[in-house]
């Protein structure tokens, strides 16, 4: 049973250990990539590994601060006029919010005319139908009107008073 070639092959098979040998283009491709950064590594260490930024940063910090190279004088002019500019904005703000507002209140009442329209011209001529919309009343409609007057003379004087 000693002379069983089969039993002898396996057994050889056994005592190897399989070894997978590794390709010559992986090991070239390897040794590329070690090349490349090694350069890269090399010229930031002649080049002393230093920011030539620092231009950039300090102009930057100074349109941070628009104040920097101003006197004492010169910042309290800039920030007067920066204060009044802010007041005449927020004066516009407010008079196109109230032009907005009147302008809403207009398209709605108009909406309202016309459904009402609609109505009295869907209805029956004998009667029966919906009664007839109340007249506008006019007194309401002149005093919002002198509010928003009243309003836009405000601002007006403020616009112009400073």
């Amino acid at each position: 049973m000693a002379d069983d070639p089969k039993k002898s092959s396996a057994q050889e098979n056994l005592d190897e250990i399989p070894i997978a040998k590794t390709k010559p283009t992986t090991i070239i491709a390897v040794v590329g990539v070690v090349v490349v950064l090694g350069g890269v590594v090399g010229v930031k260490a002649l080049s002393g590994g230093k920011k030539k930024a620092a231009p950039v940063a300090e102009s930057t910090a100074q349109a941070d601060d628009p104040l920097a190279g101003m006197s004492p004088e010169e910042r309290k002019r800039h920030l007067e006029i920066t204060r009044k500019s802010l007041e005449n904005w927020q004066a516009a703000e407010t008079v196109k919010e109230a032009e907005r507002k009147a302008a809403a209140e207009e398209a709605k009442r108009k909406a309202e005319e016309e459904e009402r329209a609609k109505t009295a011209a869907a209805a029956p001529a004998g009667g029966g139908g919906p009664a007839p919309a109340a007249p506008v009343n006019k007194a309401a409609a002149k005093k919002q009107s002198s509010a928003l007057d009243d309003l836009a003379s405000d601002i007006t004087g403020k616009l112009g008073g400073k």
